[in-house]
């Protein structure tokens, strides 16, 4: 059996000994007494809390310990929620774990898990507590970042999902009056020859007519199914084109090649006609044409965009009984910009923030609030984007910003 070492460490020699090793340790080591303060602690601990060493911390309170240069609310609300932990595990008995948010002394916020035990005497007396923290600020801000992306993600998938069951229920909703107006057209093609012969033996035989046509007149009316089945070809070829492109766009298929150089006034000029504006509407539109300039876009995808943003235009109007509507173009530096604005009233701020998100319509009577989301997302594959501001009881205005080539 071999003998003992013959050096022994003193008293001092272990106290120093206990300093060096809590001071490697890699984690935040505390301890405090029954009333919450300060009886020692290690380096990392005090260096963390803006004292120089530990033995500045002895005798210090929670709130002592909490970085000064910041205002005194802030400092207090840190220290109660420290005091209120400590004195749950001394009260109980039990050992906590808890993350305690704290402002550092460079300015920064630092999250800390902590583990809090109670320390007994002898007798199993409560006596105070010994603290553990791990400094997880990294893992917590991944973990937001995480988070962040996740609910992004999904929000985005939501909306490409949401925007092709609404582009096919719109391109539907076109096809069934457009078929109905073909048949319509085959009926007037297959009468209307006689109707014109009809009238014409009238006019020879010089019979009473409520009104005579004009050679010209005539001559428009036997050309009207053809014009109606070009245009029913049109629509039917808009309604296609128009949910090819939404598909691309929601499956993130938009290319270079997909985007054409655009005149902002002739696509403005082209949606405008194409709206089905009721018969009143149209003289709602004030459209200051001073400006234009060239985008790279795609023109199908532009007049979704501006279809959207009149339709919410008018709902507003008609919602609030006034308004008009008003487009404009302006330079805006780097960008170019147009702008569509409705003097319905507005929104209120909490309405505009969520404006673009899917299913945040503020039109709560209509529609399900895809349809600005589809535009916010069209226009990000154009490179650009559209936001929303206005002032509630006076107007609201989109903005539609363009890189300039």
């Amino acid at each position: 059996m071999s003998n003992p070492p013959d050096t022994i460490f003193s008293e001092n020699d272990t106290d120093i000994t206990l300093q060096n090793i809590l001071n490697n340790i890699p984690a935040h080591i505390f301890w405090k007494d029954r009333n919450c303060i300060l009886l020692g602690c290690n380096d990392l601990q005090a260096k963390d809390l803006g004292f120089s060493s530990s033995e500045e911390v002895i005798g210090k309170s929670s709130y002592d310990t909490i970085w000064y240069d910041q205002p005194e609310e802030k400092r207090r609300e840190q220290a109660d929620a420290i005091v209120k932990a400590d004195t749950l595990v001394m009260d109980t008995g039990k050992t906590l774990t808890v993350e305690e948010p704290l402002v550092l002394p460079n300015g920064g916020t630092a999250i800390f898990l902590s583990k809090k035990i109670p320390l007994r005497n002898k007798k199993g007396d409560v006596i105070g507590l010994l603290g553990v923290s791990f400094d997880i600020t990294d893992r917590k801000q991944a973990e937001e970042r995480e988070q962040i992306a996740l609910t992004k993600a999904k929000a985005e998938e939501e909306t490409r999902q949401a925007v092709m069951i609404l582009a096919s229920s719109m391109a539907h909703d076109m096809r069934a009056p457009l078929t109905t107006l073909n048949l319509l057209s085959s009926k007037i093609s297959d009468t209307l020859p006689t109707l014109i012969e009809t009238y014409q033996s009238a006019v020879r035989a010089r019979l009473p007519l409520t009104k005579e046509l004009t050679p010209s007149e005539i001559q428009t009316l036997s050309g009207l199914p053809h014009v109606i089945n070009n245009a029913v070809i049109e629509m039917n070829g808009f309604a296609n084109d128009s949910l090819s492109a939404i598909t691309r766009v929601l499956t993130d298929q938009i290319t270079t090649q997909d985007l054409v150089t655009c005149s902002m006034e002739y696509c403005v000029h082209n949606a405008l006609h194409r709206y089905p504006f009721a018969s009143d509407e149209w003289d709602l539109i004030h459209w200051d044409k001073s400006y234009n300039f060239e985008f790279k876009g795609n023109p199908i995808l532009f007049f979704r965009i501006i279809f959207n943003l009149i339709e919410n235009a008018l709902y507003h109007i008609q919602q609030h009984g006034r308004g008009s509507i008003f487009l404009s173009a302006v330079d805006g530096g780097n960008v170019n910009i147009f702008k569509v604005k409705n003097t319905a009233g507005g929104l209120p701020d909490d309405k505009i923030e969520n404006i673009f998100g899917a299913f945040k319509s503020a039109n709560t009577n209509i529609g399900s609030g895809i349809g600005l989301a589809f535009c916010k997302l069209t226009m990000q594959r154009f490179g650009g984007d559209i936001t929303c501001h206005g002032v509630e009881g006076e107007y609201l205005e989109f903005e539609l910003r363009f890189p300039k080539k």
